[in-house]
């Protein structure tokens, strides 16, 4: 009798495909924090890499001050997917991130379009239903759960707090930006030690 041969490679890509893994330092947030959940073709082709690059090899007819002063989101997109994915074979980590997420949605076929009308569609049909959108999402990246990066200073997120708006906390988890802190801190030491001078100086 043959001796069946292990097959270690094949052993391990299935190991490591059905580990979950834990995002420490994300800028997501729950669908319940409304305009903050970005998501959508438009929130991927605004990723700020992809926008970096896109400035290699725009057109010097658009400059920075109209792109991000005066262009809408979904125009700054349609300018990049035109420029990046359309014009230019997207091989960069940043396209091909976007290439990705587009073919684990099932969007294969609309990755040659000209335009982003059908992509744009189909995340609009989602929108019916963002919580059930997120955990497709989680599930297709095999995440367990994510780790926010969160700034309780920032007014449009604080309010989401001091309302203790209910969120899935399974798959969000809350932690403090402590760099914020202790900026907040610096400026108020560096305010005292000015006052305390100011008040030795006038006795």
């Amino acid at each position: 009798m043959e001796e069946e041969k292990f097959d270690l490679e094949a052993f391990v890509e299935n190991e490591v495909k059905s580990v979950q893994v834990v995002d420490l330092h994300t800028h997501l947030f729950p669908p319940e924090h409304d305009e903050l959940f970005l998501w959508g073709i438009d929130e991927l082709l605004n990723y700020h890499y992809i926008v970096s690059e896109f400035f290699m090899v725009a057109s010097s007819d658009v400059t920075s001050q109209a792109f991000f002063a005066e262009y809408t989101e979904e125009k700054r997109s349609d300018l990049i997917w035109t420029t990046l994915f359309v014009l230019r074979t997207p091989v960069s980590e940043a396209c091909q991130g976007v290439i990705r997420v587009l073919s684990r949605l099932g969007l294969e076929k609309h990755l040659k379009d000209d335009t982003l009308d059908s992509i744009r569609a189909w995340f609009h049909e989602r929108q019916k239903d963002p919580r059930e959108y997120a955990k497709t999402i989680f599930e297709l990246a095999g995440i367990k759960y994510v780790v926010m990066t969160n700034i309780p200073f920032v007014e449009e997120e604080a309010r989401y707090w001091e309302n203790q708006v209910n969120f899935d906390k399974t798959l969000f988890k809350s932690a403090l930006r402590v760099d914020q802190v202790n900026k907040l801190m610096r400026i108020t030491i560096t305010v005292i030690r000015i006052s305390n001078s100011m008040f030795f100086l006038h006795y």
